[in-house]
């Protein structure tokens, strides 16, 4: 199947097939690991993949937080060890997310029209805006994570499992990408296969589960309860601005869209974990 539009109007039945090569895909897209040869995209391979991307993040997330944690109690100053954690996200997902932000901005920032913004885009060159969203979001990253408690060995931990959720969580970013009714851009490969896959209800449901994940971590961390919903609403909100903006510009979102919507929404959400702490 395709066609984005096709499979946007049909409701597949998802077999036990689907289950598996849906999680192999979305492992395959979000992560290094190894999963073997692909099979071919079905409607149903592709609505199992996008609503896993969560599941998928959580690797980075436990990658993330273990060289938190790790480099926390081997005594590095925390602003190091973030900065760490987030080159071993980069190196876990082989800098496809990166990437996908600065074809994206590159793309947004050409102008003129759409044909231009989708070639901008597409051809894999990091422009001067591409390049400084990059530096911003790494930046803002390392520098939000870096501002938790890593005092003792109790709040390291607590602090990297904060961060591990953080990342696991903004796999939504991905799902949200896929609901129904936000389109493919036109020749966009990949996102036409996976694009307006995911029932709206669906959606709402990851974001709702993703709301108390982060509720509970917050807490646990020593944040205020409310940190958590404010995490997801912040993520939830970038990334729709995102996808409108993708679809005014390019027509819908493509692959390189889905990968900076999942780094925007880490990054709103890792600031706004930080309110409460006026830092």
């Amino acid at each position: 199947m395709s066609s984005a539009g096709a499979v946007a109007t049909e409701s597949p039945r998802v077999g036990r097939g689907d289950l598996v090569e849906g999680l192999r895909l979305i492992l395959a897209l979000l992560t290094v690991v190894p999963v073997g040869r692909l099979s071919q995209i079905t409607p149903g391979s592709a609505r199992v993949a996008m609503l896993g991307a969560p599941l998928a993040r959580a690797v980075m997330g436990a990658l993330a937080g273990a060289v938190l944690l790790g480099a926390s109690l081997l005594g590095l100053p925390p602003l190091v060890a973030a900065l760490l954690a987030v080159a071993a996200l980069m190196l876990g997902n082989r800098g496809m997310h990166v990437d996908g932000l600065s074809d994206t901005v590159d793309g947004l920032g050409a102008g003129w029209n759409r044909e231009r913004a989708l070639e901008v885009m597409h051809l894999g060159n990091a422009g001067p805006m591409g390049v400084a969203a990059i530096v911003v979001t790494v930046g803002v990253q390392a520098a939000a994570w870096s501002a938790l408690d890593w005092a003792s060995p109790g709040a390291a931990t607590r602090s990297a499992l904060l961060v591990a959720t953080l990342v696991t969580c903004s796999g939504v970013a991905a799902t949200l990408a896929a609901a129904r009714g936000v389109p493919a851009a036109p020749q966009s490969g990949l996102a036409r296969e996976v694009s307006s896959v995911v029932p709206v209800a669906l959606v709402v449901t990851w974001l709702l589960l993703a709301a108390v994940a982060m509720t509970a971590a917050a807490t646990w961390a020593g944040l205020a309860w409310w940190t958590g919903p404010a995490a997801i609403v912040a993520a939830a909100t970038v990334v729709g601005w995102l996808l409108w903006r993708s679809v005014r510009v390019f027509g819908g979102v493509t692959g390189d869209v889905m990968g900076a919507c999942i780094e925007l929404a880490l990054t709103a959400a890792s600031v706004a974990v930080l309110v409460p702490l006026g830092r």
